[in-house]
């Protein structure tokens, strides 16, 4: 889950904390944050932030940062200005919350999961390019409020991550290169691309509109969307499992993304969602534990809404 700031500006960063014990949600006490700063070739690669008065990167920090509780088992700490401050184009992850970050017998006792990170920007003047990067659909209606997040050719790096504007565009520099393109956005189509940039340009994407399905019981609802790794790249061959809080424990379902998969068979129901296309149909208003191999989706607690569909990406951003 990765955002983008400013070089010399604030960034806050969250994740989930549970309790391995009881896999009950953190809800009080003190929680840690670890951020840890990603860049190589800076004396700082590797480092994690230090609270210590006005605050630095250190190997082994003396204070460190503490995390605020927000609700669910979600958790939050404001990374200061100083800690970008001179750091563009670097990466800052929320490698881990717990519960004593100095005692390392006692954080097995915590389990954080989808941390956020952040790519540290020099705020428009990343590269020599002046890119626009264009989405809307078949019927040209431009996308606005779609997530473009862009990475280096081996999507291993987020070089940029933001918000279309209400004309579908997103404006950015980038130096000469090749660079891969991800889009997501609730109720369409994961896609994804590459541009190549050598002169300053638009680039242009036709995205697609998901129809949104409903369930034929007035009682459920369908949950749907993607599953994505860490690049945002649709992946096939994922479990996703859905339990029920009420009663406790109740597995409800079980989603594989695959076009094999008898539960929700893309490749029959949805030829063009593939791949990575899961739907489920889930009792409305009901509170639902999520569980996968993907950090993005794991550990998470839903609200269902009374509504026929529902994006999962919808519901998990109304978690947080």
């Amino acid at each position: 889950m990765s955002k983008s700031v400013i070089a010399g500006q604030p960034v806050t960063l969250g994740g989930n904390a549970w309790d391995l014990s009881s896999w009950k949600a953190y809800v009080a006490g003190a929680m840690f944050a670890a951020v840890r700063l990603d860049k190589p070739g800076d004396a700082d690669h590797g480092k994690f932030w230090d609270a210590t008065g006005a605050g630095s990167w250190q190997a082994a920090p003396a204070l460190w940062p503490s995390a605020t509780y927000t609700r669910g088992s979600w958790w939050a700490y404001a990374l200061p200005a100083a800690a970008t401050t001179g750091k563009a184009g670097s990466y800052v992850q929320l490698t881990d919350l717990s519960d004593d970050l100095t005692d390392p017998s006692l954080t097995a006792t915590t389990c954080s999961r989808d941390c956020q990170g952040a790519a540290i920007t020099a705020g428009g003047t990343l590269g020599l390019r002046s890119v626009t990067i264009h989405a809307h659909t078949v019927a040209l209606v431009s996308v606005s409020d779609m997530t473009v997040c862009v990475y280096d050719s081996g999507v291993t790096n987020l070089i940029s991550r933001q918000i279309t504007d209400a004309g579908g565009n997103v404006v950015l520099s980038l130096d000469d290169g090749t660079y891969a393109v991800r889009f997501a956005k609730a109720g369409y189509v994961a896609a994804s691309g590459t541009i190549v940039v050598a002169v300053d340009a638009t680039f242009v994407f036709v995205v697609t509109a998901i129809a949104a399905p409903a369930a034929a019981s007035p009682d459920l609802c369908t949950v749907y969307g993607y599953a994505l790794d860490a690049g945002g790249v649709p992946v096939n061959g994922e479990t996703i499992s859905f339990y029920g809080l009420a009663p406790l424990g109740v597995l409800l379902d079980v989603v594989v993304t695959t076009p094999a998969s008898v539960m929700t068979g893309p490749s029959a129901l949805h030829p063009a969602w593939t791949p990575g296309y899961f739907e489920i149909d889930l009792l409305r208003l009901s509170q639902i534990k999520t569980s996968s191999r993907l950090a993005k989706l794991d550990g998470l607690v839903i609200d269902i809404p009374n509504a026929a569909s529902a994006a999962l990406a919808t519901l998990v951003e109304a978690a947080k």
